[in-house]
């Protein structure tokens, strides 16, 4: 049966073409469904995105060799994070799709006594240009049973 868990997303873009190479900095903490199974830790959660209407549910599916992450909904899209590989994807949106790919760079995963922590480098690809470098931190933090 899932738990009710904290979820807190950070990522930090850089433009490719931004010679100040200046982040900008997202962050974003929602409530979350977590279970583990098989191996595989998974969190889902729903959530609301800027300029569309309707949710966007989402599910993290993380193994120690790879990190997913599925959204479903006003938005549409499957990532695959994988050390040292490029995974392209589509990126559906309100207003069309977007051909995307993500090179990862490293991927850190951290179990933790109360939760989990995820460390993604990658860059962002569109139409086969990179358009940013990121960082993205995912973590789950456990309520404490007292």
């Amino acid at each position: 049966m899932p738990e009710k868990i904290l979820f807190r997303v950070r990522g930090l873009h850089a433009l490719a073409d931004d010679e100040e190479k200046k982040q900008d900095e997202i962050e974003v903490i929602n409530v979350a469904d977590y279970y583990y199974k098989d191996g595989a830790h998974y969190i889902h959660y729903e959530e609301i995105m800027d300029g569309t209407e309707g949710l966007t549910k989402n599910m993290v599916k993380v193994k120690p060799d790879k990190v997913e992450i599925i959204k479903k909904g006003a938005v549409r899209s499957h990532m695959v994070f994988e050390s040292g590989k490029t995974n392209e994807s589509l990126y559906y949106m309100p207003e069309g799709q977007l051909q995307m790919a993500v090179d990862t760079k490293s991927v850190e995963i951290r179990e933790e006594e109360n939760g989990l922590v995820v460390q993604i480098q990658y860059a962002m690809l569109m139409n086969y240009q990179k358009v940013a470098d990121c960082d993205l931190t995912m973590a789950v933090e456990r309520k404490e049973n007292k």
